[in-house]
């Protein structure tokens, strides 16, 4: 998306798909230094990147819940970690030092994996549906209907006989420029 050069991106949860290190580093060198000059519209469940955004929209089940700064947003007395914890995050904090307190997302669905892991137990329901492949020709009716679709048989004719020109010209040209 970005060597497209556009004046505006949408940006739908870039990066959830990479580790945090890596989600920092997209962050702070394509969205906050390269696009810059442009507007971005994030959407993101992390919330260790609002702290830079010029303006935040806070969505619970759908509603807009809040809209404003960062600073504004604060103020306001919005929890954004309740917000979290009660989609996919459990936030824990860390006191191990008394002067930090660090915040840790642990995913909830790697939690549950785990606990299915250690279980023993039969699976209840199959969840993927079986497939079935069927060998065979294709019938002409379905190539007539293809036909008709894209604007009937005279339309595909005057196309299909455009492109054959275009590329015998194409090659007539090589051919003719190397005898020359």
């Amino acid at each position: 998306a970005l060597y497209s050069d556009e004046d505006i991106y949408l940006l739908d949860d870039p990066l959830s798909a990479v580790d945090s290190e890596v989600a920092n580093h997209i962050f702070d060198k394509c969205i906050c230094d390269y696009l810059k000059t442009k507007t971005v519209v994030l959407v993101t469940h992390q919330i260790q990147f609002i702290q830079k955004a010029t303006k935040i929209l806070v969505l619970k089940e759908g509603r807009s819940l809040a809209f404003g700064t960062y600073e504004e947003l604060l103020d306001s007395g919005i929890d954004f970690m309740s917000l979290i914890s009660d989609n996919k995050y459990n936030v824990k904090q860390d006191i191990s030092n008394e002067n930090t307190n660090e915040i840790v997302m642990v995913d909830k669905m790697a939690e549950n994996t785990l606990a299915v892991q250690n279980e023993e137990s039969e699976p209840k329901d199959q969840f993927i549906a079986d497939e079935y492949r069927h060998k065979g020709s294709v019938e002409g009716k379905v190539y007539w209907h293809y036909i008709r679709a894209g604007g009937g048989p005279l339309l595909i004719s005057v196309i299909l006989f455009t492109t054959i020109i275009y590329y015998f010209l194409d090659t007539y040209i090589d051919i003719y420029l190397s005898i020359w």
